[in-house]
């Protein structure tokens, strides 16, 4: 159980200290750049919330779902055959459905909001280029 807890409250971490790092360089955004340099500021801050959403994302849930199942191993040892079943089964559903529905939600979304905000600058870029 304690290695499941363990196992659970690190993929937490993992995410907090990432996220510290995105909103680090979300702060460093400074309006008073060029167009240029603000573009590829977000194009590089886009590539690093690229990675977040694919790669730590994917750790994330894999090892909650590790801790969850490790976790509830003990509270099932002791159960009947059918608990046991319903439980595993309600957990798999459960982590199918994150894994499968509500992650690539996500990470539509927020590829979503970054492009729409790429493309504003893009526009105004090419705006300033005419000129």
């Amino acid at each position: 159980t304690k290695i499941g807890i363990i196992v659970g409250i690190l993929p937490m971490c993992i995410v907090v200290a990432v996220n510290r790092k995105i909103t680090s360089l979300y702060r460093s955004l400074d309006e008073k750049q060029s167009n240029i340099d603000y573009l590829n500021n977000l194009l590089m801050l886009k590539e690093k919330e690229t990675f977040m959403q694919t790669k730590v994302m994917s750790l994330y849930f894999i090892l909650l779902s590790s801790g969850i199942l490790l976790y509830m191993y003990e509270y099932t040892l002791n159960s009947s055959f059918t608990f046991r079943l319903i439980a595993y089964s309600v957990l798999f559903l459960w982590i199918a459905l994150n894994w499968f529905v509500l992650r690539p939600v996500m990470i539509r979304k927020n590829r979503r909001r970054m492009d729409c905000l790429i493309r504003q600058i893009e526009k105004i870029k090419s705006q300033v280029d005419e000129f």
